[in-house]
């Protein structure tokens, strides 16, 4: 499968993202822990939620209200996490999450209701990742994040959650992070990608559903097309990565060319 990166796109695009000089977000609100909790169950919140923060979205819409306010997609993930951390927060501890089991309550209240496509996948990602931590230690995952693909959560060779995690830790102060940073490459910012063509895949229709190799090949690209936007921008990849989440998901695109959506990758936890 021939993968394009369109330098000249590339350039235009980039100027407009330099217009808007989009920021760091906060990452605070009523789907994080405060500032002023434990960092060590700050830091464990943000490595279980980013592990299962992948498409929620499969034939059904992932929504719901909560105390009045309407949460979808991710963000609504990442409240019901919060649930769950404001009535136990020893549940995100390494030795409580291996012991995870399908029908555990607290992980209904994250993932039940509404339910979610792949429910039992995420409950083993988090089992997965509390055994994995509990063998290595905590430290020593935070001295050397890279150290986390030894979990199958963040085993993705494009890299999309483990470039989420080091965008929340980093922007709450949890981790001192100086090594290079890369957009995490999700559905929206490969849908923004391929609707403002400064990534092209010439044979490939909406709606195809492509394997592994092309999923990885697609996605590495538009990882290093985003990349090379923010340089030419004079934008911390972290911040266009915010602003580009937020674009894609409700759909306002300054640049875009076209209306076609991404490609179709399904089982992966990747995304």
């Amino acid at each position: 499968m021939e993968v394009l990166i369109e330098r000249s796109r590339v350039g235009e695009v980039a100027k407009v993202i330099k217009e808007l000089s989009p920021v760091r977000e906060a990452y605070v609100g009523d789907i994080f822990p405060g500032p002023d909790e434990d960092p060590k169950l700050q830091t464990l919140f943000f490595m279980a939620m980013v592990a299962i923060d992948h498409r929620t979205r499969s034939f059904m819409p992932y929504e719901a209200v909560i105390s009045g306010k309407r949460y979808f997609g991710s963000e609504l993930l990442y409240r019901k996490g919060m649930i769950v951390f404001e009535e136990d927060p020893s549940f995100f501890l390494p030795e409580n999450l291996s012991r995870l089991k399908p029908d555990d309550r607290l992980l209904k209240v994250i993932l039940d209701d509404p339910p979610l496509w792949d429910m039992h996948v995420r409950t083993l990602l988090l089992k997965d990742l509390g055994v994995k931590l509990s063998r290595v230690g905590l430290d020593h995952v935070l001295s050397d994040l890279k150290r986390l693909k030894v979990a199958r959560a963040y085993e993705d060779p494009v890299e999309k959650k483990l470039y989420l995690l080091i965008k929340f830790l980093d922007g709450r102060e949890l981790i001192y992070y100086r090594g290079e940073r890369h957009v995490a490459v999700d559905n929206h910012l490969t849908r923004l990608a391929l609707r403002s063509e400064i990534v092209r895949v010439p044979d490939l229709k909406e709606g195809w559903e492509v394997g592994v190799k092309e999923d990885v090949q697609i996605r590495m690209a538009v990882r290093e097309a985003w990349d090379l936007v923010a340089m030419k921008a004079g934008v911390d990849p972290f911040a266009l990565d915010d602003f580009l989440w937020r674009m894609g998901r409700e759909g306002k695109c300054k640049f875009c060319l076209n209306e076609l959506r991404e490609h179709e990758h399904l089982l992966t936890w990747y995304y």
